[in-house]
């Protein structure tokens, strides 16, 4: 994953200039927004844990 922060014309173009030689399949520009996507972590798996204790 790598994250771009600032003006898309000094470090967007550049960084998808360089990028390009890797075959890059998908990008996703996101402007104030954020991308939410699963952590992975089991929450009702520690919930549980919690309720142990």
């Amino acid at each position: 994953t790598i994250e771009v922060v600032g003006d898309p014309r000094k470090k967007w173009l550049p960084l998808l200039q360089m990028l390009n030689k890797f075959g890059i399949k998908e990008i996703a520009r996101t402007g104030k927004l954020a991308l939410v996507r699963e952590s992975g972590v089991n929450t009702e798996y520690l919930k549980s844990l919690e309720a142990k204790v």
